[in-house]
């Protein structure tokens, strides 16, 4: 994971309870339009999201469903989101609902995770935000799991890898 650049962020906005924000980068050797596959197509999304199927029209407004299993359970996860805002190949923003939270599915329960693609001429660097947590530990979980994430993306497209190597056999 040494190509994750990590920066800690917190939200000003209210004094008394700074909201911590998760924000990390990676430079990935494709084109913007192959890491944006990788973010909207539920076969790549699967690649480097756990096996988690995703789908979407990925359009302002339309819904996403995200269907997963954790190892070892026979409970199937259902979590939901709304696509905030999205530009082919340079901005994506969904909220989500994490079922595994037991909060009711309100505005306020959701996080928001925003992808920003910039080319650098050489390749593309992904930026990752993720805010709005609901619990400390929802957000130290996110700043784990984006941290192999971006690192499975890069390596799914830099090297073909179809299966994150610490889910490999």
């Amino acid at each position: 994971m040494s190509d994750i650049t990590t920066t800690d962020q917190k939200n000003a906005a209210n004094d008394l309870a700074p909201e911590p924000t998760v924000v990390k980068s990676v430079e990935i050797s494709a084109s913007t339009n192959d890491v944006w596959r990788a973010l909207t197509e539920p076969d790549k999304i699967a690649q480097w999201m756990g096996g988690a199927r995703v789908e979407s029209k990925w359009e302002l407004c339309s819904d996403i469903t995200f269907t997963a299993k954790w190892p070892n359970k026979k409970e199937i996860v259902r979590d939901r989101g709304t696509v905030l805002a999205i530009e082919p190949e340079k901005l994506l923003q969904y909220s989500q609902w994490n079922e595994v939270s037991r909060l009711p599915d309100a505005p306020e329960n959701r996080t928001v995770i925003t992808f920003s693609l910039d080319w650098t001429g050489a390749a593309t660097r992904l930026t990752v935000r993720h805010d709005h947590f609901y619990s400390e530990s929802a957000y130290k979980h996110v700043n784990f799991f984006w941290g192999y994430a971006l690192t499975d993306i890069k390596n799914l497209l830099e090297q073909g890898l179809s299966t994150p190597p610490w889910l490999q056999p």
